[in-house]
């Protein structure tokens, strides 16, 4: 029977995972090779108020 996942069919061959199990999640683990950039900070004056709510 042919496999449905086809998103995860290279991983599943790879892993050498049998026919009879079906892998439903996988999680990847390990650094980035590709380091993200940080994300934007906002402006003081939009998180801190002073004497009001």
């Amino acid at each position: 029977m042919p496999r449905k996942d086809r998103h995860l069919e290279g991983d599943v061959k790879i892993l050498d995972v049998p026919v009879k199990f079906r892998v439903t999640a996988m999680i990847e683990l390990g650094y980035s090779t590709v380091e993200p950039p940080a994300p934007l900070r906002k402006a003081l004056d939009e998180i801190v108020s002073y004497e009001h709510f």
